[in-house]
């Protein structure tokens, strides 16, 4: 059983688990990686000679190499998986990663940009004289709006948005759809938008286009944010994941019900949302803090 099993699995993967290109390729190279140290370290490339301390070994070198634990709980998880399919459909009798445990990813916070420098950025932003500043205005304010994921504003066609219902559709992880409410006037930015959309020649019915005429793509997205937000923050992540965070953590604190963010934002688990009820109690411990008497 070699490494061209590697194939089937993330088919798999793609086929009935619908995981994204992204995650299939990180799979990959996780996959690569550990077979390469077993490689080097055993002499050996088949999985069903991989036993616990092996695996463990690998665990040790990661971390020796300066890996978060985050980056090395997400390289064990992808081979556990891979072993656990391997049992089930290849009909492998080991399991390495058996009463194998790893000391606890240590949860970092989300980073996010504050009320206050978003308040500022909004009349920063261009005014809509030509395509480019129609669309650099819209973007960044439909991903702070809406809290979508950068992969998923790149993917999104004219058609999604759906000015009738004020409602944009987005396609998120492994496929799944769903709908994002648009307050008025994230609604009347995209439908000012749209006007210098139709009149910009293109082949794509891609939503947001570069300069070129292409469906922008995540890196493009990444500077085009990253310039904007260095102009009201220093912060060190100003990403279009800050926006997304930014927008769930404002939410939050406005009062929204934390199952609504989670149906916004596309989480499959409300478990994924609570991180950001960590930012409101900072919030009120430092109000309390200020205001009680004896605090």
């Amino acid at each position: 059983m070699g490494m061209a099993v590697w194939d089937n699995f993330l088919d798999y993967l793609s086929d009935q688990k619908r995981y994204s290109s992204h995650t299939l390729k990180a799979y990959q190279n996780d996959l690569r990686g550990f077979f390469s140290f077993l490689h080097s370290q055993y002499q050996i490339s088949e999985p069903e000679l991989v036993v616990r301390d092996m695996l463990r070994s690998y665990i040790v070198f990661l971390l020796d190499q300066g890996l978060s634990r985050r980056s090395v709980h997400r390289k064990f998880s992808c081979i556990k998986s891979y072993y656990n399919w391997l049992r089930k459909f290849q009909g492998l009798s080991v399991q390495p990663t058996e009463g194998l445990s790893l000391p606890p990813s240590p949860r970092e916070l989300p980073a996010f940009v504050s009320l206050e420098a978003m308040q500022n950025l909004i009349p920063l932003l261009p005014e809509a004289e030509d395509y480019p500043s129609a669309r650099n205005r819209s973007l960044i304010l439909l991903l702070y709006g809406s809290g979508m994921r950068v992969s998923e504003l790149c993917g999104l066609q004219t058609g999604d948005v759906m000015l009738s219902q004020n409602v944009i559709r987005v396609t998120g992880k492994r496929n799944k759809q769903r709908d994002i409410p648009l307050g008025n006037i994230l609604a009347g930015i995209l439908e000012s938008y749209l006007h210098w959309r139709t009149n910009y020649t293109a082949s794509s019915e891609a939503l947001f286009l570069t300069d070129r005429g292409k469906p922008v793509y995540p890196r493009w997205v990444y500077s085009l944010v990253k310039k904007w937000l260095g102009m009201v923050t220093t912060q060190q992540k100003r990403s279009p994941h800050s926006l997304r965070h930014s927008f769930a953590t404002h939410m939050l604190n406005a009062g929204a019900d934390l199952n609504a963010i989670k149906e916004i934002l596309g989480h499959s688990s409300l478990a994924a949302t609570q991180v950001y009820t960590h930012n409101t109690i900072e919030k009120l411990r430092r109000v309390y803090q200020q205001a009680h008497p004896r605090a």
